[in-house]
């Protein structure tokens, strides 16, 4: 099975705002976070036999498009709950 696990997190941390793991069966296979905006891998493959550029380009239209959705969805339940400070 294939999975995409990604996390957004809004406010001052170490960690970057945005963030997604590829899993293919539970092993992970690629990384992508907004600082590098590119897949890394993940495994026994390296850079260049994993991804052409095709793919980073595919992988970079995605994921700053989930960005994009997680924080405008993140900035509707803030103003909702009516709790602007602090890390979400």
């Amino acid at each position: 099975s294939l999975l995409y696990f990604s996390t957004y997190i809004k406010g001052d941390t170490p960690f970057p705002e945005f963030s997604a793991v590829l899993m293919l069966d539970d092993i992970p296979l690629a990384y992508y976070s907004l600082n590098e905006q590119k897949l890394l891998p993940r495994g026994p493959m390296n850079e260049e036999d994993m991804f052409h550029v095709a793919d980073q380009k595919y992988a970079k239209l995605v994921f700053t498009s989930m960005h994009k959705s997680f924080r405008a969805q993140a900035q509707i339940c803030i103003k909702h709950y009516n709790n602007t400070y602090g890390k979400h």
